[in-house]
């Protein structure tokens, strides 16, 4: 250890003339070897003695020294501003935690860390002299910036074990001291020192607010103008992470100070200038720092409505390309259309992109399923009934289903049609497109669409029938059954068949002859001979029943369905022809599943007294020797010795 760390004291000096103040790019082949590659090996070797159960040892009294010589290759570099420059992606996930690339600058925070666990109480104390040393070495030396940067980047990574400035703890007020020097740099002329006193603000804001409130209100409004854009992309998002991390905290306490930050400082402004271009880690960082704004700030948002909108819709469609993306912009939607002063304006300026969107043939699928999402939104967050002018794009999907091969869209369809089914019954009637919606059904249970296409069509059709049993003749009934019971002999995917034998289980809720009538006159060709419709469910169902478990819902409806076909006294159950007696076999099936939800509430039972719960099975509170319930026994789960 001593060799290693005279070696880091002998090539300080020449790694700064090779390596710091040089412009070229950071080393990318590690097998090439090169400086870098070797003083990330000697950071990995130190890391690997302080973390050894009986190297850790070695370490004592000397984390300051060996912290002080890393410290010296932790400097950014003349190449790492240039890249960093270029792209500011590759700034956010050098300070992303979970980026796993390796340089110099991340094998000294792994060594720090290392440090940390092994002896944390050292570690502390020399990160606190250590960073005081450097931001005084960076006051007296001409390039200084380097070291304040270093010393910034030190504190911040154990800020949360260091004790609050201003307290009992903080002895000497070096954490106060500290976080000042901090909060001065944010003036800094030098965009990467202001960058990294803006990383230290975000990871310190619970200490800064609590015990600085007036410097955190000025580092915010600073944070807002730093946004604006003429200033290095990677220095506007490090501002923006301050005003994702202070706004919420200082938003509660002055009403104000949202429109003075947002409005006035230019903070929204900078950040729909951000969104222009940005891609990848600064992306998601934006669309972040926005849905906080409109969540916690959305009366001020609404001050700037048409810009908010624009910027928005501008990106929306085409964000779909990237699920996470995709995802991020649905919570800003989301909470964007639970502002009542943006809501309104959100719907105006989505709903023409959707529609041109559906109904054109050039678009990507991508871009045609985010549309589908974001309406199906608009429709949840717009309430019952639907407004008339949400509906303009219903039309335009309902033709997409037939049309449309990609399997991802044709899922994005079928959950839309069955939240317009449930929301809006009234517009199906008014404008008689409960035919289009049939189509659509159709075309969903075809032997063209694939299993993956048709994986919800189960929920919609439970949607519609629910919705629309009386309008529905007997012969659209029997028709719509006829295709479910082919689909559901010819698909693979086991969800895609619990889904439809649920959708027949629930029929046998609305009476088990009216099913038995209907399922009388289909037959289903299967291997030249043509099955009877009711052979067709029994077996499936029959096969299925283990399976339909996901939730205690479906297992309910599934097992209840099976036990009023066994009370129901029709002797078509008994003629159809299958190789167990059909009440025979629904008897075992029966009997199994109580078995099984014995042993759930046992097993339920046993964990509640191993882990002192409740006393509650199954949602209701039981009490005595027997089990027995406040309001009486539960004979289901043996709740008295007479029920027993």
């Amino acid at each position: 250890l001593s060799s290693v760390c005279g070696f880091l004291h002998r090539a300080a000096p020449e790694y700064e003339a090779a390596v710091i103040n040089s412009t070229a790019a950071p080393e990318e082949d590690e097998e090439e070897g090169g400086f870098q590659s070797l003083v990330m090996q000697v950071c990995e070797f130190i890391s690997t003695v302080a973390c050894g159960n009986k190297l850790r040892g070695m370490l004592k009294d000397r984390v300051l020294s060996v912290l002080r010589l890393v410290s010296q290759f932790m400097r950014i570099t003349d190449g790492q501003a240039l890249e960093w420059e270029s792209d500011p992606n590759e700034y956010l996930a050098c300070d992303d935690d979970d980026h796993i690339s390796l340089s110099v600058r991340v094998c000294g925070e792994h060594l720090l860390e290392a440090a940390m666990s092994s002896r944390p109480g050292e570690t502390k104390k020399a990160v606190l002299q250590l960073a005081g040393e450097l931001l005084q070495q960076g006051d007296s030396s001409a390039a200084g910036w380097r070291y304040k940067e270093v010393g910034f980047l030190f504190f911040g990574l154990v800020s949360h074990s260091l004790p609050n400035p201003k307290s009992a703890k903080d002895k000497g007020g070096e954490v106060a001291a500290i976080l000042t020097k901090a909060a001065a740099a944010v003036q800094s002329e030098n965009p990467l020192l202001q960058s990294r006193a803006l990383w230290l603000m975000s990871r310190s804001q619970e200490a800064i607010c609590k015990t600085f409130p007036s410097d955190a209100r000025v580092i915010l409004q600073t944070a807002a103008q730093l946004l604006a854009p003429g200033r290095p992309d990677y220095l506007r998002l490090s501002a923006a992470r301050v005003l994702a991390r202070f706004l919420p905290d200082l938003a509660k306490k002055d009403l104000q100070l949202p429109h003075l930050i947002l409005i006035q400082s230019g903070g929204l402004d900078g950040l729909g200038n951000l969104l222009i271009g940005s891609c990848d880690e600064a992306l998601h960082l934006i669309l972040e720092v926005l849905t906080i704004c409109v969540k916690h700030c959305g009366r001020v948002v609404a001050e700037v409505q048409a810009n908010f909108c624009e910027a928005v819709t501008t990106h929306c469609l085409a964000a779909g390309k990237d699920p996470l993306v995709h995802t991020q912009f649905l919570d800003l939607l989301s909470c964007a259309l639970s502002q009542p002063g943006l809501k309104e304006g959100m719907q105006q300026s989505l709903l023409p992109r959707i529609a041109q969107c559906l109904a054109s043939a050039d678009v990507e699928s991508h871009e045609v399923g985010a549309a589908i999402d974001i309406y199906v939104m608009i429709v949840r967050k717009s309430g019952r009934p639907i407004p008339v002018h949400l509906w303009t794009a219903v039309g335009p999907m309902l033709q997409l289903v037939q049309t449309t091969e990609d399997n991802g869209v044709l899922q994005n369809c079928t959950e839309a049609i069955c939240v317009l089914i449930r929301h809006g019954q009234d517009h199906i009637k008014t404008h008689n497109q409960l035919g289009s919606f049939l189509g659509a059904f159709e075309k969903l249970l075809g032997p063209e669409v694939s299993d993956s296409g048709s994986t919800f069509v189960g929920a919609a059709i439970t949607q519609l029938i629910s919705a629309f049993s009386a309008e529905m003749s007997q012969d659209l009934t029997t028709g719509l059954m006829r295709a479910m019971l082919t689909k559901l002999y010819a698909a693979s995917r086991p969800g895609l068949r619990q889904s439809l034998v649920l959708v027949f289980a629930r029929l046998m809720h609305t009476g088990v002859p009216g099913v038995l009538n209907a399922l009388q006159g289909i037959t289903i060709p299967i291997e030249g001979k043509a099955v009877g419709g009711l052979e067709v469910l029994l077996s499936v169902w029959f096969s299925q029943w283990e399976k339909i478990g996901i939730n205690r819902y479906s297992r309910n409806v599934s097992l209840s369905g099976l036990c009023l076909l066994l009370q129901c006294p029709d002797p078509r159950i008994d003629q159809a022809s299958m190789a167990t007696p059909p009440r025979v076999r629904l008897l075992e099936i029966l009997m199994l599943a109580f078995k099984a939800e014995i042993a759930r509430v046992s097993k339920s039972n046993e964990s509640a007294k191993k882990t002192g719960g409740n006393g509650r099975i199954g949602g209701r509170r039981f009490s005595g020797r027997w089990g027995r319930r406040s309001s009486g026994c539960d004979a289901r789960f043996g709740g008295c010795p007479r029920h027993r």
